[in-house]
């Protein structure tokens, strides 16, 4: 970029600014530069066959993992709230994870409706288990809140309608 000279403007005030052009020499260069860079990161974070099989894996297991210790809070004994807590945390930080790498390797983080709505369902499930031990009374209303996240979560990973 080629700096022009300091002009004084009423309009801005008293102090000065730059006049900042453009030089046609390094347009075509950065634009060569930036294609270079986005091919450098698609190759960097290609997927091999294994690793999203491993991954979609270990999403579904923390699913189940984080599904399970969702229901067990809404019976388990106030005690157990730290170690359903932990297994909970852990569970849904593996899901968000991995659906998140799945997400850029698979959609190259090209945002859908249906991605956002996925993890409203995730962010509402992770939050049943201590809503569970906090609203003994209300359990009924976490654990059918949970099914239904749960239901719309797996017919908009099958569906993708938006």
């Amino acid at each position: 970029m080629l700096l022009g000279r300091k002009s004084e403007s009423k309009r801005h005030g008293a102090g000065a600014h730059f006049n900042i052009k453009r030089s046609r020499a390094f347009g075509h260069t950065a634009q060569v530069g930036c294609h270079l860079t986005l091919a450098l990161i698609k190759f960097l974070f290609k997927m091999s066959p294994g690793e999203i099989y491993s991954l979609h894996i270990i999403h579904i297991l923390s699913i189940l993992l984080l599904i399970g210790t969702t229901f067990y809070s809404f019976a388990g004994a106030p005690d157990t709230k730290k170690r359903i807590a932990i297994f909970s945390g852990v569970a849904a930080l593996l899901i968000l994870l991995t659906g998140i790498r799945m997400w850029q390797s698979q959609f190259s983080f090209a945002l859908a409706g249906w991605i956002v709505i996925k993890l409203i369902c995730w962010l509402g499930i992770s939050a049943m288990s201590g809503l569970a031990y906090r609203r003994r009374n209300q359990v009924v209303l976490w654990l059918s809140l949970t099914c239904l996240f749960a239901i719309v979560a797996v017919i908009l990973a099958y569906v993708k309608p938006f």
